[in-house]
């Protein structure tokens, strides 16, 4: 019994010091309701600071229907929040809930927020503005 316990305490302490180590994001929205740290696991060169709000229950008003950078499964919010900010171009992302679906849009093809109860919106505050052919 002794044993066991120490092994839980130990797991624990490994875990804590792990997310510490590697990065922790400010939780918001309803993402506060969890404890603890997040952390976003990658394989990749390069690193991404990718900042934004959540508009929950709101999806992007299309300006064209039909119209969008990228439209694929997704197993989260967090994993759309994610596509979102693999892309240069992207500036909101619609997570459906019951479909599990992440729509992602870029500037010129949405204005504004309309109410939705099956979406979540992430809304990408920082960016680089992408290179452009011919410039």
């Amino acid at each position: 019994m002794m044993m066991m316990m120490m092994v839980v305490v130990l797991v624990v302490v490994v875990v804590v010091v792990t997310t510490s180590f590697l990065t922790s994001l400010e939780l918001c929205g309803l993402m506060s309701s969890m404890t603890g740290y997040v952390v976003l696991c990658t394989y990749s060169d390069t690193v991404r600071d990718v900042q934004g709000e959540t508009w929950h229950s709101h999806k992007p008003r299309i300006l064209k229907d039909g119209q969008y950078l990228r439209t694929t499964k997704a197993s989260s919010y967090l994993n759309c929040v994610s596509l979102c900010g693999l892309d240069n171009w992207c500036r909101a992302a619609e997570f459906n809930i019951y479909l599990s679906n992440c729509t992602t849009y870029d500037s010129t093809m949405f204005s504004g927020y309309l109410p939705s109860a099956d979406s979540k919106t992430f809304v990408r505050l920082n960016y680089e503005v992408p290179e452009t052919i011919g410039e």
